[in-house]
């Protein structure tokens, strides 16, 4: 296990290394009110793990300006974020942006409430994301106007003329690079191709012909990428395609290699193009590891053969992707590393509370539900610190990492500052505060998530607690 890992590791330091193509990317902007936030700028590494990753940030300036630096290699979906507002674009390698923010939101009454995202103004012509944004306002209007006709009618007819008609202003745009004109050509035909599966106005079989077989694969095209999560969901069990479902269960008891599963995904027609026929395999490999009828062991091999083998770089990458998202945080797994200095100025690692639990949380001195389970944390904490350590993550999305709620009276215990590590935060996959996490004495995934401090954790603390006294307890001592 521990060759296989390094060896991951190693593939994907060359995979960063041999990204010979990007090119320098700019984002110079004004955020009005923003002056001391954080703006940050991620995209997903792939769009099968959908694991994000962070470009650049920058502290808002007094002036209320930000640059933003970065490297892609095409056009790219990236999301802009302050605080827990956002806002996705499609950025061009080598190109630089100029824009305006002029809704920040600071400080909600919840991290949980719902925000608006951030409204940006370009500040000079950006033909590309225009054209897009025109096209999907014009899409979601054809869809909610014409619903029923084409979900409950099938209107086939009434979409062809809708297509033909999005297709002569598409033919008509002349402010777009041939790059630009590529992709959103690209982008209009699989929303089509979408709808069209989505509404079954047209049968699986064409589409899987018309948009799939022998057609190159669009990792970076959001539109190709959701039809293609969409018509390959569930592949193997969902009993649309040409592969027996309980023929590939026999095959995986049988522990058949990667070359023969592809031998055998290969009878399905839509793929026989070897590259797009890899990536539907990896996806539901994806799909299948938690599945009863399968072997996570095995499929966790299987993926780690892709990663390792493949001779499309792109599989290499999403593989490492998979793999991190599927056993990261799977319980009985070392939890990720943790190095945060503490409020006292001490830095702090997982390590330091080893031989004890550890009750991990993550909290945002934004978010009311975290502030209200403090005086629930405190009674625990009383009870039970000679047994489990009680660890908190502050968050706050300013420079300096100030959280006010370090500054409140009687919490006694380690209070970690997240110090902009965003990084960290999606290892953890904190996607909303507070979140609680439960690791072992060894420092292992016990629960994730764990129960909120007033869902009864206690009780579930005093059977860990009872268990190892029995453990440790000598044989007379047990019936005493």
């Amino acid at each position: 296990m521990l060759q296989y890992l390094k060896k991951l590791i190693f593939f994907s330091f060359l995979l960063f290394i041999a990204d010979v193509f990007a090119l320098p990317t700019f984002i110079n902007g004004k955020a009005i009110r923003g002056s001391g936030l954080l703006v940050r700028l991620s995209t997903y590494t792939d769009q099968i793990s959908f694991q994000e990753s962070l470009l650049d940030l920058e502290e808002i300036k007094s002036d209320e300006l930000f640059q933003l630096g970065f490297e892609i290699a095409d056009i790219q979906e990236v999301f802009l974020n302050i605080g827990n507002q956002s806002f996705s674009f499609y950025a061009q390698a080598g190109k630089s942006y100029h824009l305006t923010i002029d809704n920040i939101e600071v400080l909600p009454k919840s991290a949980l409430a719902e925000q608006n995202p951030l409204h940006i103004v370009w500040n000079e012509k950006n033909e590309l994301n225009e054209v897009i944004d025109n096209f999907n306002y014009e899409f979601g209007d054809f869809l909610e106007t014409n619903f029923i006709a084409l979900y409950k009618n099938r209107d086939a007819k009434l979409l062809g003329v809708f297509e033909q008609e999005i297709e002569k202003k598409r033919s008509e745009t002349k402010s777009l690079s041939e790059h630009e004109l590529a992709f959103f050509k690209d982008y209009i035909a699989y929303q089509f191709a979408d709808l069209k599966y989505a509404s079954q106005t047209v049968s699986d079989k064409t589409l899987g012909e018309t948009y799939f077989q022998n057609k190159p694969v669009l990792y970076n095209n959001s539109s190709y990428m959701l039809f293609f999560q969409h018509y390959f969901n569930q592949y193997f069990s969902s009993g649309k395609r040409t592969i027996n479902y309980h023929e590939f269960v026999d095959l995986m008891r049988a522990q058949k290699n990667l070359a023969q599963l592809m031998d055998f995904v290969g009878k399905d027609p839509v793929l026989v193009q070897e590259r797009l026929r890899e990536l539907v395999l990896l996806n539901a490999l994806k799909e299948i590891y938690y599945n009863k009828d399968f072997d996570s062991v095995k499929v966790g091999s299987l993926i780690k053969s892709i990663a390792l083998q493949s001779k499309f770089q792109e599989h290499k990458k999403i593989g490492v992707a998979v793999l991190n998202q599927l056993t990261a945080l799977k319980t009985g797994m070392l939890a990720p590393s943790l190095e945060l200095k503490s409020t006292t100025g001490t830095v702090k690692n997982l390590t330091n509370y080893k031989g004890k639990y550890v009750y991990l949380f993550f909290i945002s001195d934004n978010c009311q539900a975290c502030e209200q389970d403090l005086s629930a944390i405190r009674m625990l904490n009383e009870k039970y610190r000679n047994d489990i350590a009680f660890v908190s993550v502050l968050v706050n999305y300013t420079k300096n990492g100030q959280n006010k709620l370090s500054q409140l009276p009687n919490t006694p215990w380690d209070k970690l500052l997240f110090a902009n590590d965003f990084n960290m935060l999606n290892t953890y996959k904190v996607r909303s505060f507070p979140l609680y996490i439960l690791l072992d004495r060894e420092g292992k995934i016990l629960l994730y998530p764990a129960k909120k401090p007033h869902e009864d954790i206690d009780r579930f603390f005093d059977y860990l607690i009872q268990r190892d006294k029995a453990k440790s307890a000598k044989p007379d001592e047990l019936f005493r």
